[in-house]
């Protein structure tokens, strides 16, 4: 087999990985995809913070299509929020850095689970992320 063409027998695209742009696209979503079921099934995978936000949306509908959770008079959600402790949490540091060059650095959590995410208001969801609620 020529050093020049992928398994397929295509021509490598992606010198480090020795695959043709097929093959790459295939095992990318194959490592890279979650794919929950509604009820919350087994096949859940690593994906990203917004990944995860909008596949909670896409299969929960959106927020606001719901009460917020903590709200006592049925107030309508604006978020879809994150409630921690799911068994497939994933975490990400993240840096901001501002014009005038300070930086502030925070954490995000998320879970592929879309099970794990209550519909709240906005301000509901701010004390959950700041831990007051």
């Amino acid at each position: 087999m020529s050093t020049t063409n992928c398994e397929c027998g295509k021509p490598i695209k992606h010198p480090v990985t020795g695959e043709c742009s097929t093959c790459y696209q295939r095992r990318w979503y194959r490592e890279h995809r979650a794919n929950p079921r509604p009820s919350g099934g087994s096949t859940l995978g690593p994906c990203t913070y917004t990944h995860a936000h909008v596949k909670v949306a896409r299969w929960r509908g959106k927020a606001a299509e719901h009460p917020c959770l903590l709200c006592d008079n049925g107030t309508p959600a604006e978020e879809w929020s994150y409630r921690g402790g799911s068994e497939y949490e994933q975490t990400e540091e993240r840096i901001q850095r501002t014009r005038k060059g300070t930086e502030s650095r925070h954490f995000l959590s998320w879970s592929p689970d879309i099970n794990a995410y209550d519909p709240l208001c906005k301000p509901h969801h701010l004390e959950r992320d700041r831990g007051t609620a």
